[in-house]
């Protein structure tokens, strides 16, 4: 692949102009740009006529540029703009979404993108929304340069034309006048002659002179005289004949360009006519091949990625008409990086952007001719395969899975990053192939609400589930000013002294219009949107505030576990958090377990120092589902825990899978050398109880002993479970 070093993402940090009525807003929207080190904002302005007064002044590479302003709104400035200094304009707008009257207005003005506030901003934001305006204005630096190709070629006819007029101004000046002329057609790399016609109807030079004369292929400088048709070395451009007889005709300011010996050339023919006849014709040629590969260039980079150089999303549609039109069924295969935002937050954006590459590398040895990979969103990519059985997209799908599966290590980072896939398949009797890549997109939506790193086809049935997953997302950003979660409390027994030493609680959502929804499916969709910080919160002050006053009553004096979530373990907040929530509720720290999982310490490196900031807080850390994730055995004696979680999969398949049994067994063994305690979850049976007990694993949970229980349950199953406790044994 060739390489286009107009834009390098690496490279100088681009100026930004922010434009808004709005300090607020104003601020905002800096913030976020200025999250990635390749923006820095140079100023700001409050109205259109700043604004306009700002962009001559600083020259910026990019402008954000609201709508709705006093003196002068955004669209009068926008068509001001781009008059007098064009330059990439994002235009933002509070009230109007893609698609309006304004957005088009915008767009036609020559905006390099519109983008509704409410994606940014406000209730309606939508997932990975600041990801994906950064990656929008990053685009959007690539049309500066279609801008400036824009001026050029614009203003090559006007040139041209100037300069023939300067041409026939100068017939009769003397050689001072001649001199400076020819100056000026050596600085532009040019040709310039004249023209006359024998009395055969021959068309010959009369003069020409410039630095182009080898290079637009004519024989040498000593042009006087010469037939046009004798004058050049190898074949006659024919196209020219043409053009000279029309000037000869008395057309003027005819306009041409050629391509001759591996160059292109732009030109200009104007005729002299004198008493009314035409006398001669003069010409310039100038040389564009420069212009022509820089376009070339930019054409390149606005079709694809300037990260990992992969074709864009907008380059889907025709290469998806392509293989439609071969008449034989082909693959789509929609690829999410599911925890690569993780990361980014976690490492920064220089490790995210190097591990896309390497992703990116990894994903194109699968998409050998014609199969087409591209980069479809920041963490999602679409490879196309023609020629496709849905068993062999399947297969192929699990390959990709097997691949992205393994580990890369990045400045001593080890980083696991697990994937979704979904595949479509486009039969050849399809007419609306289109809707293909939708239905690609659903069925990697379902992989990864199903919990990732798998693959799944897509069944007509997921239209459904997604429409219900929108549906739940619009509703959980009310649920909690709604008071609609709840929390439910799951015993953990200690089976050794039959007493309940801890609680587990769990988050329950009662929606007045769903029921009761499971954390299996509302869950997914928190991560998803961020909203788990807010749910997070609440479910920390929740089960707090609810053990205190257990300890306060003085019924049981028992630890109570809160799950977090990913982002809030790797949220720089936490501790803060957690110390605010401690001191409000009057908590002790010795009675609040937090539960992480296994997967969420892969990054060991920042794994540790966050372990350890929690620890300082005197409250206790649970790993849960240990043998299920990616943490290294080699760094958990480092990790400041004090539980070890055995997952119910484990637990469930004691029976019917040897292996199951002998892997609990290693979990055990390895928790009491490191003097950790173990928790069984999801015991349902006296055979699974007896087993794990055989073990050494003394402390359970499950149906077996009870359900999750409302708060208020809590305080007589502790009391009937200690009196009866031979009954559950």
């Amino acid at each position: 692949m060739p390489e286009h070093p107009i834009i390098d993402p690496r490279g100088t940090r681009k100026k930004v102009l922010v434009v808004d009525d709005s300090a607020v807003m104003r601020t905002l929207i800096q913030t976020i740009l200025e999250q990635d080190e390749q923006f820095e904002v140079a100023g700001t302005a409050a109205n259109g006529l700043e604004a306009i007064e700002r962009v001559a002044e600083l020259r910026p590479d990019l402008v954000t540029m609201d709508v709705e302003m006093p003196v002068m709104d955004g669209i009068a400035a926008l068509e001001r703009i781009m008059a007098e200094h064009p330059v990439p304009v994002i235009v933002l707008s509070t009230h109007t979404e893609e698609g309006t009257a304004i957005a088009f207005e915008a767009l036609a003005l020559g905006a390099a993108d519109f983008v509704p506030k409410n994606k940014l901003f406000g209730e309606a934001s939508e997932p990975q929304a600041v990801d994906e305006f950064l990656m929008r204005c990053k685009a959007a630096l690539g049309t500066r340069l279609f801008w400036r190709l824009k001026e050029r070629f614009d203003g090559t006819d006007r040139m041209l034309r100037s300069f023939i007029g300067f041409m026939i101004d100068c017939i009769g000046k003397d050689a001072a006048v001649t001199a400076s002329l020819n100056r000026v057609i050596d600085k532009l790399n040019g040709l310039m002659f004249s023209l006359g016609k024998d009395e055969e109807d021959r068309f010959y030079f009369a003069a020409c002179s410039g630095t182009l004369v080898n290079r637009f292929g004519l024989v040498d400088t000593e042009m006087a005289g010469r037939r046009v048709h004798d004058a050049f070395i190898g074949d006659f451009p024919g196209q020219l004949s043409d053009l000279i007889r029309r000037a000869w005709n008395g057309e003027e300011n005819v306009g041409f360009e050629v391509q001759c010996r591996g160059a292109v050339f732009q030109g200009m023919l104007q005729p002299l006519i004198q008493n009314g006849r035409v006398e001669e014709v003069y010409g310039v040629v100038i040389d564009l091949t420069e212009q022509q590969q820089l376009k070339d260039q930019v054409d390149y980079i606005s079709n694809h990625d300037s990260l990992t150089g992969l074709p864009v999303r907008r380059q889907i549609p025709g290469v998806m008409g392509e293989f439609a039109a071969r008449r034989s069924p082909f693959a789509v295969l929609c690829i999410s990086l599911d925890q690569f935002k993780l990361v980014n937050d976690t490492f920064g954006h220089e490790v995210g952007d190097r591990l896309l590459i390497l992703m990116a590398r990894r994903l194109k040895s699968f998409a050998r001719e014609p199969s087409v990979l591209f980069r479809a969103g920041n963490d999602e990519f679409v490879l196309l395969v023609p020629d496709m059985t849905i068993e062999a997209a399947e297969q192929l799908g699990l390959q990709i899975l097997r691949s992205l599966r393994h580990p890369v290590r990045i400045d001593g980072h080890e980083i696991h990053l697990p994937s979704s896939i979904g595949i479509c398949l486009c039969p050849d009797d399809l007419q609306e192939h289109e809707n293909v890549l939708r239905y690609a997109h659903i069925a990697m939506a379902k992989a990864k609400e199903d919990g990732g790193n798998r693959c799944q086809l897509f069944e007509p049935s997921f239209h459904e589930q997604i429409q219900r997953r929108i549906t739940i997302e619009q509703n959980l950003r009310k649920a909690i000013e709604r008071k609609e979660f709840v929390l439910h409390y799951q015993p953990q027994i200690d089976t050794r002294t039959n007493r309940v030493i801890g609680l587990e609680s769990l988050i329950r959502w009662e929606s007045p219009e769903f029921g009761r929804i499971s954390p299996a499916e509302f869950i997914p969709v928190a991560e998803e949107t961020e909203l788990i910080y807010m749910i997070g919160e609440w479910a920390l002050r929740e089960a707090c505030r609810q053990n205190a006053r257990w300890l306060e009553a003085g019924l049981f004096r028992v630890p109570v576990a809160v799950n977090l979530s990913s982002r809030q373990f790797y949220d720089q907040r936490l501790k803060e958090n957690i110390e605010a929530v401690l001191a409000e509720t009057g908590l002790d720290p010795q009675y609040l377990v937090l539960e992480i999982t296994e997967s969420m310490t892969m990054h060991v490196q920042k794994a540790l120092p966050a372990l350890h900031s929690l620890k300082s807080l005197g409250l206790l850390v649970a790993m849960d589902d240990f043998g299920t994730g990616y943490s290294s055995l080699a760094y958990l004696k480092e990790f400041p825990i004090d539980k070890l979680k055995i997952d119910q999969s484990f637990v469930k398949g004691i029976r019917h899978h040897p292996a199951n049994a002998s892997i609990i067994g290693a979990i055990i063994s390895m928790a009491a050398s490191l003097n950790l305690e173990t928790i069984a979850e999801g015991v349902e049976t006296m055979e699974q109880l007896v087993f794990l007990g055989g073990q050494g694993c003394g402390v359970m949970q499950g149906y077996w002993f009870s359900h999750p229980l409302e708060a208020e349950q809590v305080p007589a199953f502790i009391a009937r479970f200690e009196v009866n406790a031979d009954e559950w044994a």
